[in-house]
């Protein structure tokens, strides 16, 4: 990868030894960089077409808010033109599903740096939801005979709330532990938004549905300002958030044509569809 070497010799002013893949992410390619100084950091690069969805510059802001809070791997470099980023390489660290601590302990450590997220204050730009869906769906049918009643909700929860920072793509890629702590990292799609989606981010997309986990983790988070009715706002939230992605996959599938699409899309449709007979058709 020229575009690599040229850059870690720009920047660093070091030559590469070694450049290995990672088969993380769908909107950017992941490389692992080894020097001759035997130095190790993460080159991302984005996906072409991306400077059409992202605002980059969005991102290095919240990276900047976020860098002495001891959330986000350190970077190295970032260009806000074209989304390349590097950062330092954390040695033995493991994607959310991959690392061996007890599940509670996870939750537990994502419930505290989200709470960090949220509480920062920053004028970033606003992750709509909504909006994105209708760009998603665009002229399609509705998928879900409750599709109407879900939006309905989330309508007056938007009405209702303050926005705060999200993360708003807590996938198990962006969420790496090593011995010791938990990094969330990528802010591609951060922006301000209610903090309940980001919430319905992640235990949606690391398809948690066990209800003594998402109670555990939810009370993790709002420690004593827990009550049973955040517990029920957050079922048409995780809900909602399988109905945005759907749409979203049937999009990229139409645009892309990747198997991986294919899945994601049979997987939210089949989810929601069954959360909601679970939860509300009792």
């Amino acid at each position: 990868m020229k575009i690599i070497e040229s850059i870690i010799k720009n920047v660093f002013n070091e030559d590469i030894k070694d450049i290995e893949y990672i088969p993380l992410g769908l909107t950017n390619d992941n490389y692992k960089v080894v020097t001759n100084s035997f130095n190790k950091y993460i080159v991302r690069i984005p996906k072409k077409g991306n400077e059409k969805i992202f605002k980059y510059s969005n991102e290095e802001l919240v990276i900047s808010a976020l860098k002495n809070k001891d959330i986000d791997v350190q970077t190295l470099y970032y260009d806000n033109k074209s989304g390349i980023k590097i950062t330092k390489y954390i040695e033995n660290s493991k994607v959310f599903n991959e690392s061996s601590l007890a599940i509670e302990k996870k939750i537990s450590m994502v419930a505290e740096k989200l709470r960090e997220i949220h509480k920062t204050s920053i004028n970033s730009l606003k992750f709509n939801a909504l909006e994105k869906l209708n760009v998603f769906k665009g002229k399609s049918l509705s998928l879900f005979p409750f599709e109407g009643t879900i939006i309905k909700n989330i309508e007056n929860q938007y009405l209702k709330n303050n926005l705060v920072l999200c993360h708003n793509d807590l996938v198990n890629g962006n969420l790496l532990f090593d011995n010791k702590r938990l990094y969330i990292i990528d802010y591609e799609y951060a922006g301000m938004n209610n903090k309940m989606f980001d919430l319905a981010s992640f235990i949606s997309e690391n398809d948690i549905t066990d209800e003594k986990t998402i109670l555990d983790f939810l009370k993790y988070y709002y420690l004593d300002k827990y009550s049973n009715d955040i517990f029920e706002d957050l079922k048409i939230w995780y809900i909602f958030n399988d109905i945005l992605w759907t749409y979203w996959a049937k999009y990229m599938l139409e645009k892309d044509g990747k198997e991986i699409f294919n899945k994601i899309y049979y997987q939210k449709l089949n989810r929601a569809n069954n959360l909601y007979n679970l939860w509300f058709e009792k």
